[in-house]
């Protein structure tokens, strides 16, 4: 519609009184963008579109309009129309710049969006608009610079609650949970306790190894928002952390959870029931670069029998590096998922034809446990990726385990079927790039240096009490405990301060924090024997510490991922490591550490002992997931 001063429109007396003010004052930027606002409140975007378009034109340098026209232009369905008319405009300006910004994010073109929004940041260095635009698309593709970028914007808008939510998710993301909980804190305090940032919270504070904490904040969201199942999900992960929480009790919970997500229509599915044929299996939401679901299940993958899987991957975004590359190798079909809602991943899978879906991913992040609620795949399977317990699932068909994670007496707990693998459940890449393993230190110290290398997440306090207790019946021993949370003084200083509580002399602790993953795995050479926590053990940790010649000391409980020491340790014939109950494991790791001699043999001869344990036996891993899957297929092929 081309706008007339003066012209009368039938709907709105704001309208009519807006078209007066522009018949009077044709050059004033102002009255423009008071028409615009009178026609989106008419539900006229078109026009609203043409009004502050004009207002723009009059008045470059004023972002707000600019911000208003591209919000009329999304109402409008006029995005690609509105991109085009901003290309054209020379020479190109800081408003221009962040309406390109702004409507290529709409589109989908991310990339050419973050260039026009660091353009537009560039024109105008101090002005808010620009600042947010560029720190919000750096922070939605998992930039590493996001977290500079938004506390610069955060600096020109402090009262920007977009912002300062997005600043606290990256603060927990670069391991500065401390940090974050303050932001969050401020943010609740000002702005209220909604139930996104009370999760937030929650999630740093459990970062933070304050597990009671963090489970009060979540249980208050929930009772905000009884039906919100990513209030539910957290909760699960929460309790999967805490002391005190049994088997079932954890079970219950990821039940509920389970409840919570929407659902498909469950129509029939077009996949020949041929159990013979060659098999579409999908990878969900994993993380297809270097991290722990990866060096967990690459190698396996690969050895699968290319004449009877296709494999499909639908991926999020990641940095990519080698591991990708691997994942892509393998795939003969790759589809990024990150713009997706769950019923459109859902829909894609179906579109592939998948007859078996993996999920690597589950609660974390990034992952799309959820879609298999819409039951996209004939045979659902979880895998690996925060696989802590069972899914709580109904439409999960089946968990890949093996008889150490999942004993007969606690099968029970579980809703899926069990594919219990004849060796342990992963299969390990061993770091290409780890150091070489030192004699052992306590020979040449005269006292043993016990190691943690979990995250902060799993030290409980039962844990730390336990530690505390190991330390006073050996009160020349030492530990040293990494994790990325400790580089923040006031964390690692809390840490001090609970062994301190135990009567531990602050000497004896020792945090470090920040290291890259080459330098982490030297620290295992400043260690004889690592401790690790409950109810949730490392899992990647125990590998990597095998790797470096140090055996853990563990115990073992209900849950699946209080289990994950009991299965490594098995499979290099390390079982008299894991204590049989938490009352055993002091008295476990004092026998242990008494054994200087036989801890240093050991160590000398572990990086052999795990490269050729199951763990680290691609093909014949390979070949047992094959059969697993093949038997699932199988057993679908015969229900009717």
């Amino acid at each position: 519609m081309k706008l007339a001063p003066g012209a009368l429109h039938p709907v709105s007396r704001s309208i009519r009184s807006a078209l007066a003010s522009v018949a009077l004052a044709p050059a004033v930027p102002a009255a423009w963008a008071a028409l615009g606002r009178a026609f989106n409140e008419a539900g006229e975007a078109e026009e609203a579109c043409t009004a502050y378009r004009e207002a723009a034109r009059l008045a470059p340098e004023e972002l707000g309009y600019v911000l208003a026209l591209v919000r009329a232009a999304f109402a409008a369905g006029r995005t690609q129309d509105e991109l085009a008319r901003i290309a054209a405009i020379e020479p190109a300006n800081a408003g221009t710049h962040l309406a390109r910004a702004h409507l290529l994010a709409r589109l989908g073109r991310n990339e050419e969006a973050l260039a026009a929004a660091a353009a537009a940041v560039a024109a105008a260095p101090d002005a808010a608009e620009p600042a947010a635009q560029h720190a919000l698309l750096l922070f939605g593709r998992r930039d590493p610079e996001a977290l500079g970028a938004l506390e610069r914007a955060l600096a020109l808008d402090s009262g920007n609650e977009v912002l300062r939510d997005a600043l606290a998710t990256a603060l927990i993301g670069a391991n500065r949970a401390s940090a974050a909980a303050r932001v969050l804190a401020r943010a609740i305090d000002e702005n209220g306790a909604t139930v996104a940032r009370l999760l937030d919270l929650a999630l740093a504070q459990l970062s933070l190894g304050l597990q009671a904490e963090a489970r009060a904040l979540c249980e208050q969201a929930c009772r905000q928002d009884r039906a919100n199942p990513a209030a539910a999900r957290l909760l699960c992960n929460i309790l999967a952390y805490s002391e005190e929480v049994s088997g079932g009790a954890l079970a219950a919970a990821l039940r509920h959870c389970g409840t919570l997500w929407p659902r498909g229509k469950g129509a029939p599915f077009a996949n020949s029931r041929d159990p013979a044929r060659r098999l579409r299996l999908g990878l969900l939401g994993g993380a297809f670069w270097r991290h722990p679901v990866s060096w967990l299940t690459i190698a396996g993958l690969e050895q699968l029998d290319r004449a009877a899987f296709d494999i499909v991957c639908f991926a999020v975004r990641g940095p990519a590096d080698a591991f990708t590359r691997r994942f892509r190798a393998i795939a003969t079909s790759w589809h990024e998922t990150d713009r997706l809602d769950d019923a459109a991943v859902a829909r894609l899978i179906r579109a592939e034809g998948v007859d078996i879906l993996l999920d690597l991913g589950g609660y974390i992040t990034f992952g799309r446990l959820p879609v298999l609620a819409y039951r996209p795949a004939p045979v659902q399977v979880k895998w690996v990726g925060a696989q802590f317990h069972t899914t709580g699932l109904a439409e999960v068909d089946w968990l890949i385990t093996d008889r150490f994670e999942t004993p007969p007496e606690l099968a029970p707990l579980y809703g899926e079927r069990l594919l219990v693998m004849p060796d342990g459940y992963v299969c390990y890449s061993p770091p290409e790039d780890a150091p070489e393993i030192a004699p052992l230190p306590a020979v040449r110290r005269g006292f043993v240096t016990f190691g943690s290398f979990n995250t902060l997440m799993k030290l409980t306090p039962a844990v730390i009490a336990t530690w505390s207790a190991l330390l006073r019946e050996l009160p020349d021993a030492r530990l040293d405990i990494t994790a990325p949370q400790l580089a923040e003084l006031d964390v690692a200083e809390r840490l001090v301060a609970a062994f301190a509580g135990h009567g531990i002399d602050r000497a004896r602790i020792d945090t470090r924090g920040g290291f890259g993953h080459r330098e982490l795995l030297q620290r295992y050479n400043e260690v004889d024997l690592c401790l690790q926590p409950f109810p949730y053990c490392g899992g990647v940790t125990i590998l990597e510490g095998l790797w470096m010649g140090v055996p853990s000391i563990a115990t073992a409980g209900e849950s699946f991922a209080s289990r994950h020491a009991a299965s490594h340790l098995a499979q290099v014939g390390l079982s008299d490591f894991v204590a049989d109950s938490c009352a055993d494991y002091v008295p476990l790791a004092v026998s242990k550490a008494a054994d200087v001699a036989g801890l240093a043999g050991l160590r000398a001869s572990l990086r052999a002992r795990l490269r050729a344990s199951p763990l680290c036996d691609a093909p014949r891993f390979g070949c047992n997931l094959g059969a697993a899957l093949r038997r699932a297929w199988t057993e679908w092929c015969a229900e009717r």
